[in-house]
């Protein structure tokens, strides 16, 4: 291109002088903040418009084909790179424009690892960041011990009770630009949980044990090998949860078991007195005594045996009862003949008596009871289901201070809430067998209440 010529420049100068002052003072001018400071993407520039006045427009141009017509407008970047932001304001006789460059910065893209994500007990892992660019590291390792920051990629730490933690990684890049990763549960220290689903196991020796466990495992870490200690000086390994094992003498064997998972992590679990082995007892048999054969008379009931230390009782009514006495006292709420039968224990090791038959006569007294709602809930109505004959008789005490009642079936009205012991005595014609029953009713005052019917009441009774 062709440079002016010395006359022609004179010109140009001249004209431009010749332009009035206000024209020659209009400028477009503008200023801008970022948030944040660091302008690190996504970052929001705020465009302050300080050109002359007069202008009659304004185009903001943002260098990535977006612009804006706003005076002074506010526009994000959200991608890293440069920028180049242009003013053009817009004068009666005039154009004008200004320019500003400035670039937005990456921010670290976060990303991080560990060797082993799972442990148990007392481990130390090695975290490793794999972010680009980093320069500066904040750990945070989630089990309440103080962040960790460092220059290095690579970091240790150690934990020292079962948890799931999560693990939060905050990384800055050489532009000053921070990105944080939170990761959830990322470090698991667990240990199996062993619980023994047999209980107590007795019999006599030589006694087969079937010993079954059940091992809750870590996720992903399962149980690989249990090793079982018996207690008697014997131990086995097996790959399952469940094992058979003999007892040969007598006595009371711990159990131990320790289960191995994958990873090698290993946990350990003493049953105490899991096995009861015995020598069976000797010359077992027992008597029964009692003043008469009525039903609820108390019986003596003597066990004898050689080598025995426990008693197991049937009483063919319906009742039972173990423990070390071989000497105790019973009553038999059943009619007609009950079988009762004993065994004698060494250390869980039993041999059966004979069974003895006893033959019960007379009542066998019971009751049941109602509480009368419609009767402002004051009233119980007692219905009789003795096991008896048509010739017993009756009596009724109702622990208010009130008369006996001889009814086969009474109601009764207690007048003050309070605590009653309600006793039927039942007696034969001649008096020969008496039978007796008392329970206990509590009663409370009634609440009136409404039904779920709009038009329906009811009353609430409460007894025990």
């Amino acid at each position: 291109m062709k440079a002016p010529d010395k006359k022609n420049l004179i010109r140009l100068l001249w004209a431009l002088l010749a332009l009035p002052a206000g024209v020659r003072a209009q400028q477009a001018g503008f200023t801008y903040t970022v948030a944040p400071v660091s302008q690190c993407a996504p970052a929001t520039v705020t465009l302050h418009n300080t050109s002359t006045s007069g202008a009659q427009s304004y185009l903001w141009e943002f260098g990535d084909g977006r612009s804006s017509t706003d005076p002074s407008p506010v526009v994000t970047f959200n991608s890293p790179g440069p920028v180049s932001i242009k003013l053009t304001a817009y004068y009666p006789l005039a154009t004008a424009t200004r320019t500003a460059n400035f670039t937005i910065y990456p921010v670290p893209v976060v990303a991080f690892k560990v060797d082993k994500p799972i442990s148990c007990g007392t481990y130390t892992a090695t975290f490793t960041d794999e972010t680009p660019g980093g320069s500066s590291r904040v750990w945070d390792f989630g089990d309440g011990t103080a962040p960790v920051t460092t220059s290095s990629p690579t970091v240790q730490h150690t934990y020292s009770k079962l948890d799931a933690f999560d693990v939060t990684l905050t990384v800055t890049n050489a532009t000053g630009c921070t990105q944080t990763l939170k990761k959830d549960g990322f470090i698991k220290v667990s240990a199996p949980v062993i619980a023994m689903t047999t209980g107590t196991l007795e019999g006599c020796a030589p006694y087969t044990a079937g010993l079954n466990a059940s091992v809750q495992a870590p996720a992903g870490d399962p149980v690989v090998q249990y090793s079982w200690v018996f207690g008697d000086n014997t131990s086995e390994n097996t790959t399952a949860p469940n094992v058979s094992h003999i007892y040969q003498s007598a006595g009371d064997f711990n159990v131990t078991l320790t289960a191995t998972t994958q990873q090698g992590c290993q946990v350990m679990q003493t049953f105490p007195k899991l096995v009861k082995t015995g020598i069976k007892p000797g010359n077992v048999n027992f008597t029964i005594t009692r003043p008469d054969n009525c039903a609820g008379t108390m019986a003596r009931l003597l066990a004898s045996a050689d080598d025995a230390n426990r008693y197991r009782w049937n009483f063919g009514d319906g009742t039972t009862y173990e423990g070390p006495e071989n000497d105790i006292n019973h009553s038999f709420r059943a009619a007609g003949n009950v079988t009762v039968r004993m065994a004698a224990g060494n250390n869980g090791c039993y041999t059966d008596a004979a069974p003895i038959t006893v033959n019960n006569t007379g009542p066998v007294a019971d009751f049941t009871y109602t509480r009368d709602c419609a009767a402002s809930g004051m009233a119980y109505t007692f219905t009789n289901i003795t096991i008896g004959s048509p010739s017993d008789t009756y009596e009724w005490t109702f622990d208010d201070n009130t008369p006996a009642d001889n009814r086969i079936h009474p109601t009764h009205t207690f007048s003050q809430p309070g605590t009653y012991n309600v006793r039927l005595t039942v007696r034969t014609a001649g008096q020969t067998c008496v039978s007796t029953i008392y329970k206990t009713i509590r009663y409370l005052r009634p609440t009136s209440i409404r039904a779920w019917a709009p038009s329906a009441a009811t009353v609430k009774c409460i007894m025990a």
